[in-house]
């Protein structure tokens, strides 16, 4: 076809790449502080956000912390952007009907629904909850007790 990536676009791409790689661990590792694991994912996400494809999983780990952070904040503007994200995201890999994306999917569209009526926000955040899940709508032991686990699919 012809087409050619320019040297310095490749060096940004493998750049990006193994910042990913690298910081996976440390943002997936809940005994490093919370507020050091942000600032990491705050620091590197713009190269990755530049670099890699909206799709490429490597962009998991920052998208999971920002909404973490934008959840714990009740920051609803920053839970739509990131949430979203990391739906779409999400979507690209999993089963339609995977139980991570239903309990992301129906907790964006309480957000989606509440938009217009800035104070339900912490309403609804209050009313957000960890489901602990043993069996799945199958009977199947579920993998993991928690709907949502952020480093499963990295």
């Amino acid at each position: 076809c012809g087409w050619v990536i320019p040297q310095f676009d490749a060096n940004l791409c493998r750049m990006a790449e193994r910042a990913a790689k690298s910081s996976r661990v440390m943002l997936s590792n809940g005994g490093i502080e919370f507020e050091k694991r942000l600032e990491v994912a705050s620091k590197i996400f713009p190269l990755l956000d530049d670099a890699l494809h909206k799709f490429n999983v490597l962009r998991l780990p920052c998208l999971i912390m920002f909404y973490i952070n934008a959840c714990t904040e009740i920051n609803v503007e920053h839970i739509l952007k990131y949430g979203n994200e990391l739906l779409s995201l999400k979507e690209q890999y999993l089963n339609k009907d995977d139980p991570t994306l239903f309990c992301l999917r129906t907790g964006l569209e309480q957000f989606h629904s509440s938009i217009a009526d800035r104070d339900s926000y912490v309403r609804v955040l209050n009313g957000v909850r960890e489901v602990n899940i043993s069996k799945n709508v199958w009977g199947a032991v579920a993998k993991h007790e928690r709907c949502f686990t952020p480093f499963d699919y990295g």
